[in-house]
C-alpha cells in the first residue's frame, strides 16, 4: 500500500476513468507516484527556502489541535490496517484549543507519521499521544522501529542530513523533511526532540 497523500490530481481522474490494458494502468500509477514524490519534494524545498530566508509567515488561527490531529491520524488508518500495525491515538481530552497554522502543522505531522510508518516493520506499533499542561500541549509520535542512534539525534534536523543503518547504508529520503519540520516548529515557538532506547 502507498502512504496517504493530501491532494488528488488530474491523473487520479484519468486513472479512475481508464479502461485499457493493465500494463498501461500500472505505468500510469507509477507516473502518478513519481509526480507526487516530485511535487512533494519541490514544495518542501520551496518551504524550506522560505524558512531559511526568514520569509515564511504563519497564518495562525485558534483551533482544536486534538480534532486536527485525529483527522491526520485517520488518513493513515487504512495503511496501518494493511500493514498490520498497532496504530493508536491517545488524547488526554477531546478539546485543546491552541493557535497554529493549520497548513504548516499538517506538513509536520504528515512527515512525522509517514516516517514512523516508513521505518517501522509491518506488525509494529505506531502511536500518536497528546497531553496538555497549563501552558503547553505535548504531541508525541512513537514507534517500535529501530530508532535513531544517539550520535545522530542532534543531526537529524539539519538540512540534507540522512541517517544510516547499522551497515552504514544511507536510509531513504532527501534530508529535507525533518529540517522543514523543525523550521515550522520553531516558527510556532515550539520545541521538537528525539528520544529513543
Amino acid at each position: 500500500p502507498s502512504l496517504p497523500t493530501r491532494r488528488s490530481s488530474d491523473l487520479d481522474q484519468i486513472l479512475s476513468e481508464y479502461r485499457g490494458s493493465s500494463t498501461v494502468y500500472k505505468k500510469l500509477n507509477t507516473i502518478k507516484h513519481s509526480a507526487n514524490q516530485l511535487l512533494k519534494l519541490i514544495n518542501q524545498l520551496m518551504d524550506f527556502r522560505k524558512i531559511e530566508g526568514n520569509a515564511a509567515r504563519l497564518e495562525v488561527a485558534e483551533g482544536n489541535i486534538v480534532k486536527f490531529l485525529k483527522e491526520i491520524y485517520l488518513s493513515f488508518k487504512n495503511y496501518a490496517r494493511a500493514g498490520d500495525y498497532n496504530y493508536t491515538l491517545n488524547a488526554a481530552s477531546e478539546i485543546s484549543l491552541v493557535y497554529y497554522d493549520r497548513d504548516k502543522l499538517e506538513r509536520v505531522f504528515y512527515n512525522l507519521i509517514s516516517n514512523a510508518f516508513k521505518f517501522t516493520p509491518h506488525g509494529g506499533a505506531i502511536g500518536v499521544e497528546i497531553t496538555e499542561s497549563t501552558h503547553e500541549v505535548t504531541i508525541k509520535v512513537k514507534d517500535t522501529g529501530p530508532g535513531i542512534p544517539k550520535a545522530e539525534r542532534d543531526k537529524i534536523f539539519e538540512r540534507f542530513y540522512q541517517t544510516s543503518d547499522e551497515n552504514n547504508k544511507i536510509k531513504s529520503g532527501t534530508g529535507i523533511g525533518l529540517a522543514l519540520v523543525k523550521g515550522i516548529i520553531d516558527l510556532h515557538q515550539g520545541q521538537i526532540k528525539v528520544e529513543g532506547k
